[in-house]
């Protein structure tokens, strides 16, 4: 799977993952209290991103930024790989909507992390 590496798309590809799978949580047969803590993860990670974001940031703003975006990342990774990639209620035409695959296609476009 092929999470994006930089912030801006991190950041978009999450949002629309998220807002996909709040959409088709019954077909998908998941319960509403499993994708709240990762909503909560977002509002964080994007609160932390906007304010890293600013001409005023400082080295606290960017690490903030930085630890929000590590335990969204990681909570997300976890919640697709139980909940999505394998998962018969789920299509690969919804796999393909929401970026994600369920096989390795090796390196992700943009390098390493951008941590601007």
């Amino acid at each position: 799977m092929c999470i994006p590496k930089k912030d801006s798309a991190f950041a978009v590809w999450s949002r629309n993952l998220l807002v996909y799978v709040q959409a088709h949580l019954a077909v998908f047969c998941i319960h509403k209290g499993v994708i709240q803590p990762l909503l909560d993860l977002q509002t964080t990670f994007e609160t932390a991103y906007a304010k890293a974001l600013t001409p005023d940031r400082d080295a606290v703003d960017t690490a903030s930024k930085d630890h929000a975006r590590d335990t969204f990342e990681k909570a997300l990774y976890s919640f697709i790989k139980a909940f999505l990639l394998h998962s018969p209620f789920v299509s690969d035409n919804d796999r393909d909507e929401m970026q994600i695959l369920a096989y390795d296609t090796g390196a992700c476009e943009g390098g390493g992390p951008d941590k601007s």
